[in-house]
């Protein structure tokens, strides 16, 4: 379902593990309140709509970091938690009570592998490529104004930086270990078809929703390539260079932003 993405397929998946999240979570609190251990939980989001977070894209309470404390994995290169069973495939929701429960010993082992498939995937750029980083550099706010427009589309959230994390044991189950497919699209390939079939259906065509929607300031793409009608940036070009020198196409510091590309012919640009 999380391959099918931007699609109403992992919109459902999303809202449904959501829903299920904070069910469990009340439910657990009503049992322990009443056994005399005062407890609450913080919902799995905490933000009442999207278009909140590209003002602010700060959240009340971190699930991730949580997580992390509570002994479930290690946060990773694209801001998420990483798990041995499923990777970044994972939502939460947090209980805290005054009852006395053991702890589980931190996981010690990084998870992330630094591939850096979430940055090079990313369908904002919102990651700056830095391999001497264990947490990327983000641009929440490209990110949550994407998600603006994915929630106008009915294709609400992204998750390509999770689709593509080759962490998880869950890609043995579904066989799915193969992360080339992830870089270089064959649009004969069946299981790509597959996607595209799921993304076409039962939402919005997402140009429809970037052109009209009224929290968007910068256009972005589905997939790879530059944001429409927007001025290009370095790390726009960067990205494509580090890509090239990763894969010998090129010598590393044979080009440099500047050299690739130009804002002078651009309508939008200001001197």
């Amino acid at each position: 379902m999380l391959e099918t993405t931007p699609s109403i397929i992992y919109t459902t998946l999303y809202e449904t593990c959501n829903t299920e999240l904070d069910q469990l979570a009340y439910q657990l609190c009503r049992i322990l309140n009443q056994k005399g251990h005062s407890s609450i939980f913080m919902p799995r989001d905490g933000y009442g709509h999207i278009s909140i977070l590209v003002d602010e894209p700060t959240a009340s309470f971190s699930q991730v970091y949580a997580a992390k404390y509570a002994g479930l994995g290690t946060v990773g290169y694209n801001h998420t938690l990483l798990t041995p069973q499923y990777g970044p495939r994972v939502r939460f929701v947090s209980v805290l009570t005054s009852l006395k429960i053991p702890g589980t010993r931190l996981v010690k082992e990084q998870l992330c592998t630094h591939c850096l498939m979430c940055a090079k995937c990313c369908p904002t750029h919102a990651f700056e490529i830095d391999k001497s980083s264990k947490i990327g550099s983000m641009n929440k706010i490209k990110c949550a104004e994407y998600h603006a427009q994915l929630r106008e589309a009915y294709r609400f959230p992204c998750g390509v930086c999770i689709k593509v994390c080759p962490v998880g044991k869950d890609r043995e189950l579904y066989e799915s270990n193969n992360m080339s497919k992830y870089l270089s699209y064959d649009k004969e390939n069946q299981e790509y078809q597959s996607w595209k079939h799921c993304q076409r259906y039962g939402s919005k065509p997402l140009e429809n929703a970037v052109n009209h929607h009224p929290t968007s300031r910068v256009a972005c793409p589905v997939r790879f390539g530059v944001r429409d009608h927007a001025l290009l940036a370095d790390s726009d070009a960067q990205f494509w260079i580090d890509w090239l020198v990763k894969d010998g196409k090129i010598k590393e510091e044979q080009f440099k932003p500047s050299d690739i590309y130009t804002n002078q012919f651009n309508p939008y640009y200001e001197k």
